[in-house]
């Protein structure tokens, strides 16, 4: 099976210029019921990491790991994704110089194998996905 051509060149040219230069990167990736994010700030290993878990349940669960520290837990109510997303960045208030934002867009969709910039022509395509409903399409 061959790989279709890629859409845009990929984003980890990108990631290593901001390691490389001593910049933060903020990657978050929300699953169905979840939260997970890291800040990349170091070539070896994550500044900060963690998860959300439970949104929209009673209580949701907070899991997360600042800088070498040890894993901590905690709880707290996230009916929706803002309050999810507001949860990691309390947490990462101590990182003042987050440069940059990555985040799953669509998964699976053939125009899309590898990392993407989102530009104009690539937010213009993902939009057009979206309104489609085609943006869970696995083949």
């Amino acid at each position: 099976m061959t790989r279709p051509a890629r859409e845009t060149g990929t984003c980890r040219p990108v990631l290593l210029v901001l390691l490389l230069r001593k910049m933060s990167l903020l990657v978050i990736n929300s699953g169905s019921s979840s939260l997970k994010f890291q800040l990349l700030g170091r070539p070896d290993r994550p500044v900060a990491q963690g998860q959300v878990t439970g949104i929209g349940a009673d209580l949701a669960h907070v899991e997360y790991q600042m800088d070498g520290d040890a894993p901590a837990r905690s709880a707290c109510k996230c009916p929706t994704y803002r309050e999810a997303v507001r949860t990691a960045l309390h947490l990462l208030t101590a990182y003042k110089d987050i440069q940059a934002v990555g985040h799953r867009l669509l998964v699976g969709f053939p125009r899309f194998q590898e990392s993407i910039l989102l530009d104009e022509r690539t937010d213009s395509i993902s939009r057009e996905i979206w309104s489609t409903g085609s943006h869970d399409c696995a083949t």
